[in-house]
């Protein structure tokens, strides 16, 4: 009975749901295929931007819009825009305009009609008359010349002359810059230029220069030795000389029997030829000095009779090899001595007479030996001197010259003791004073002609009879950067050699062009 009961109360619901499911349906039916009102059309502006030259970034509004000219901006509203433009080395640009509907606008900006975008560019050169090549392409014209209405840009300025060597400068131009170029073009037919690097040495720092009995041209650097033989460059290292026991070379001396006396920062080497023979060194089984430095900075040598003494200088002190003690000649056998006792100093330079040893020092001056009196020592500090062209204490340099005068150089302490050059004979001494720049003498030379050869931290001066008649060698007379120079010497056919510590070897073989 309950059975059936359920049947009919489940008819019974079933009677209406299936109307109402019908009603939830037609209703869903009229909400989807009723229409709401249409899509506005996208905008439809267009701009087109084209400039001279091209490669301007696009901003629109102050947005980088990520765009180089040429290329065009799309789907614009009706409205008014700023469009700005932008490039290396130009000046800003902007520019604002209005825009329809549907409307498309052109715009080209030919940036070299502004003058206010434009530079200018000014090239001359010694001597005068030399083509000028703007980016490797001839412009026809030649120096002096003004190139004016230039766009801002990289330019490769390239001037050419006959006999002169070819110098290439980069120069950037802004929007209303002004660029000059003043330069002094290299003549080929007096000078010759070596770059240290193209000759084998791996370091451009040069140190020291020698002629050797061979006219050989034997250059010590922070890598090794470089030998020119009048035709080929060689080199001389740790890796094909086993016997060099540095590679600093601070020094190079010739004596009679064309023996190069090498100073190192490892001992004293010994070359014949083209070779080193062996070393001198405090720890050699061989060859031991005895000293307690291998650090030489300077060599010179001397002839006693037929005898040889060599001097030499190092960061402790003074010393010499040779026959016997410096006042005891008769004893026959070599020896090495150092003379703490008398000089406590880094020695820069030596130079020996028949009677007298000169050591130059670091910081305290000049040191005078007179071999013929035991114990004969004096000591000059020329800083104690306080005159205004008086030079300090810093000795860099000491040579001879052919009448027998001596000539001690000396570079800046600092600002208040200046360097200069001091000439002494007869046991007097004569000072000689030059501007602050000038007073940096690195190095000095007398050549078989007389003439005395300065080398200075800004340019070479030469003389003959009297300083104050110095002709002086630079970048701006030359077209050479000539510059801490380390070293000067002659050869056989009255060439020039000048070293300098970066900027390579250049060789002088006119002299008569600057006389």
């Amino acid at each position: 009975m309950r059975k059936i009961k359920i049947r009919k109360t489940i008819r019974g619901y079933s009677s209406w749901i299936l109307p109402f499911c019908i009603f939830v349906a037609l209703l869903s039916c009229e909400r989807e295929v009723s229409v709401s009102p249409p899509d506005e059309p996208p905008p439809n502006g267009k701009i087109v931007i084209n400039s001279y030259p091209n490669g301007f970034k696009i901003f629109l509004n102050e947005k980088d819009r990520v765009r180089f000219t040429p290329d065009s901006l799309t789907w614009l509203d009706s409205g008014r825009y700023e469009i700005r433009l932008t490039k290396d080395l130009f000046n800003d640009t902007a520019y604002v305009f209005d825009i329809e509907d549907k409307e498309r606008k052109e715009i080209f900006i030919d940036f070299s009609k502004n003058p206010s975008m434009l530079g200018k560019l000014f090239v001359e050169s010694t001597p005068e008359g030399a083509e000028i090549f703007l980016n490797d392409s001839n412009t026809t014209q030649a120096t002096p010349h003004m190139f004016e209405g230039m766009l801002p840009g990289k330019y490769k300025i390239t001037l050419k002359l006959d006999d002169h060597e070819e110098i290439t400068f980069s120069r950037e131009l802004s929007s209303g810059g002004n660029i000059s170029i003043e330069s002094t073009l290299l003549n080929t037919t007096i000078w010759d230029k070596y770059v240290v690097s193209e000759l084998g040495l791996e370091t451009d720092e040069l140190t020291c220069v020698a002629r050797d009995l061979d006219e050989n041209i034997w250059i010590g650097s922070r890598n090794g030795i470089l030998i020119f033989d009048g035709v080929n460059w060689s080199v001389l290292n740790m890796v094909n000389q086993k016997q060099l026991p540095s590679e600093v070379i601070n020094s190079i001396a010739v004596d009679k029997n064309n023996v190069k006396w090498i100073a190192t920062n490892d001992g004293m080497a010994i070359a014949q030829n083209k070779t080193i023979l062996f070393n001198y060194n405090s720890f050699s089984r061989d060859f031991p000095t005895g000293l307690p430095t291998n650090v030489f900075t300077s060599v010179y040598i001397s002839y006693i009779g037929e005898l040889p003494r060599y001097y030499f200088g190092t960061d402790l002190s003074f010393g010499t090899y040779g026959y016997g003690l410096i006042h005891e000649l008769e004893q026959k056998f070599y020896s090495w001595e150092l003379f703490r006792n008398v000089i406590s100093q880094f020695v820069t330079s030596v130079f020996a007479s028949d009677s007298t040893v000169f050591a130059g020092t670091e910081n305290n001056g000049l040191y005078v030996f007179d071999i013929t009196n035991e114990g004969g020592v004096i000591k000059y500090n020329f800083s104690d001197i306080q005159t205004v062209d008086n030079p300090n204490d810093k000795v860099s340099t000491i040579v001879q010259d052919n009448e027998g005068g001596l000539w001690v150089g000396f570079v800046p302490q600092n600002f208040d003791r200046k360097g200069g050059l001091i000439y002494h004979k007869d046991g007097s001494y004569e000072k000689y004073g030059f501007i602050y720049r000038d007073s940096h003498i690195n190095t000095m030379h007398v050549d078989r002609n007389g003439f005395k050869w300065l080398g200075t931290s800004y340019s070479v001066l030469f003389f003959e009879d009297h300083v104050d008649n110095s002709i002086i060698l630079t970048e701006k007379n030359t077209g050479l950067k000539i510059e801490n120079v380390v070293g000067i010497t002659d050869d056989e056919e009255g060439n020039i050699w000048i070293l300098t510590r970066y900027d390579g070897i250049f060789k002088l073989k006119d002299l008569d062009e600057y006389r």
